[in-house]
């Protein structure tokens, strides 16, 4: 087999790829190609949520299908405390991993934006839906578990 070629390099440093940042300075989008990375960004932020909104969907329906399963006399709410308590390091695991992923691309998104002398508002307004959403959706699965 032969080696992967790397990308295209000069004397070992790497030589970024037009439209891109290299940390010697930054490359000007044009509006067309600025706003078509605007999307691409927005649109992995609406792939992170749907990617955990699925994952945690499934494991409540575990969850639920695990107490379900159990016989009647253990349906108590000390059952349900004990569940939601062996589960909790998962569940703050995920919110990690989601958060770490959003806030990746909303500081690409920023990083962006000021490269191209735009306002970095929307990167507020997607941080505020953020953790609106994710407070709304904590307060659901603690409801439900009370």
């Amino acid at each position: 087999t032969t080696p992967s070629t790397p990308p295209s390099t000069t004397q070992g440093t790497f030589l970024p790829q037009p439209g891109t940042t290299s940390p010697i300075g930054t490359a000007k989008l044009s509006e067309e190609e600025y706003n078509k990375k605007v999307a691409e960004l927005v649109a992995k932020i609406y792939v992170i949520k749907a990617n955990f909104t699925s994952t945690l969907s499934a494991f409540e329906s575990n969850i639920i299908a695990s107490y379900k399963a159990l016989p009647k006399e253990q349906h108590t709410t000390a059952t349900k405390a004990k569940i939601v308590s062996d589960n909790m390091g998962y569940v703050t695991g995920l919110e990690a991993q989601c958060d770490a992923q959003i806030k990746a691309v909303t500081d690409e998104l920023s990083a962006l934006m000021k490269e191209n002398g735009k306002d970095t508002s929307l990167v507020d307004a997607i941080n505020s839906a953020y953790n609106s959403e994710k407070e709304l959706k904590k307060a659901y699965y603690i409801s439900l578990y009370k």
